[in-house]
């Protein structure tokens, strides 16, 4: 799926706050468009270029425009949306860890008070 089939659920508008839509041709469709201008978010989305009908210098310009903004803030707006954590993100890696090094030492703690304590001295 690409992210343009998910980005009605990636929206989100905030009260009172300007929000622009940086992404580069491939969004660029009517039913974006109309999303976007029904939440009231400015759309920065690249303008596409056709057969026989190739991009004006103008259109050019503005995409060159767009992707300067662009490129400094789609790597963590796309990281940060796409990515949610959780505790168990944290807790289940932690317990793992926990287990392993009791389990561990807990066999090492018995070897040596099971094993002959003359040797282990002796070796030492």
């Amino acid at each position: 799926m690409h992210d343009s089939e998910a980005l009605e659920n990636l929206l989100d508008k905030k009260e009172g706050q300007d929000q622009s839509f940086y992404a580069d041709s491939a969004y660029r469709s009517e039913a974006i468009e109309k999303s976007l201008s029904k939440k009231n978010i400015e759309s920065q989305i690249h303008e596409k270029g056709y057969r026989g009908r190739p991009l004006t210098k103008r259109q050019q310009q503005r995409n060159r425009k767009k992707s300067k903004v662009r490129s400094r803030t789609i790597s963590w707006k796309n990281f940060l949306v796409s990515t949610q954590m959780n505790l168990s993100m944290f807790v289940i890696p932690s317990l793992i860890i926990l287990f392993i090094s009791l389990s561990i030492v807990s066999y090492q703690a018995v070897k040596a008070a099971l094993g002959n304590q003359v040797e282990a001295l002796r070796s030492e």
